[in-house]
């Protein structure tokens, strides 16, 4: 269906985190898919969801109507499920076309990252994509359109209780 309308010259990249709860039947469906599972610190990634679940919800309600713990808990959850499908999905799939990524890495090093994903999948890297890569950060730096603050209190959460939820998470990807 994707490519009905538009046919890539190479291949399709889709950046949609809740595929992370399908991922089972993604792979079903897309035998040759490579997935590339990119893994942050719940405790910075479930408020930045937060924030993105209220700025969505604005349009809905009124900014004092709002309930933050309720968007807080929901976010919470649903970061939550997509981490343990992940977690559940890499321990019966071993020989699934998966690559890890560290976000901490993707922001140390980029140029590296894209290098090991192509290595991996078989891509071609050529020296002219390596430089369209560096033209493209240099063009683009980390907060260019300023930064989003975020706060778990904000929303009614604890850096206790995210650890714990995430515990075979971090255990797995990040620690």
């Amino acid at each position: 269906m994707l490519s009905s309308g538009y046919q890539p010259k190479s291949h399709w990249v889709l950046k949609a985190p809740i595929h992370s709860v399908y991922m089972s039947r993604l792979s079903e469906q897309f035998e040759d898919a490579c997935i590339v599972l990119t893994h942050r610190d719940p405790l910075e990634a479930v408020p930045s969801t937060c924030k993105l679940f209220e700025l969505g919800c604005y349009f809905h309600y009124g900014e004092n109507s709002l309930d933050r713990k309720w968007v807080g808990e929901t976010a919470c959850r649903m970061s939550e499920t997509m981490c343990n499908r992940m977690v559940e999905f890499k321990e019966k799939n071993t020989s699934a076309n998966v690559v890890d990524v560290r976000y901490t890495d993707i922001v140390k090093d980029p140029i590296g990252v894209v290098k090991r994903i192509y290595e991996a999948v078989g891509h071609e890297y050529t020296q002219e994509f390596e430089d369209n890569m560096k033209q493209y950060l240099v063009e683009n730096p980390q907060g260019k359109h300023g930064r989003n603050s975020y706060d778990l209190k904000h929303y009614g959460l604890d850096k206790e209780d995210i650890e714990k939820r995430f515990k075979k998470y971090n255990e797995t990807y990040l620690y």
